[in-house]
């Protein structure tokens, strides 16, 4: 029985070894997905980002990175009103979703990407949080 046991565990590792490893079975290997919010000095993509400082405007970008092509779904949720959306970001064919509004209010944004690589789909969520200003400082 031991032998039996061991012998059917070595052929679904096996198995799995090779699904893992067939050729166009990409998305979800090693895709990352971030905000980054300007103004800011760190200019990395994060899961959560937020202004450094205050200002009269910040723009969000959203950023899906992976390797080969993709599309994309993207769904922004949140206070995203009144956003004005950078031309040619936010659809189908762009890793990029970048958008500017003013900052009177405090705003909590979740970008949503589904990225689509030969039938395989990833979905990956990032927040950007953006304090309100009144003149140059925070409120």
């Amino acid at each position: 029985m031991r032998k039996v046991i061991g012998t059917t565990t070595a052929a679904i590792i096996g198995a799995a070894a090779i699904c893992l490893t067939l050729p166009g079975s990409a998305a979800a290997a090693g895709e990352t997905f971030g905000c980054h919010v300007t103004p800011n000095a760190d200019t990395g993509y994060h899961a959560y980002c937020v202004p450094d400082r205050p200002a009269a405007r910040f723009t969000v970008s959203f950023k899906f990175t992976g390797t080969g092509t993709y599309t994309y779904v993207w769904n922004l949720s949140g206070d995203i009103g009144g956003r004005t959306t950078t031309a040619g970001t936010c659809i189908a064919t762009s890793s990029l979703c970048n958008f500017s509004f003013s900052s009177s209010g405090d705003r909590d944004i979740v970008g949503q990407v589904t990225a689509t690589q030969n039938g395989v789909s990833i979905t990956m969520t990032a927040t950007a949080s953006t304090p309100a200003v009144c003149g140059t400082y925070w409120c």
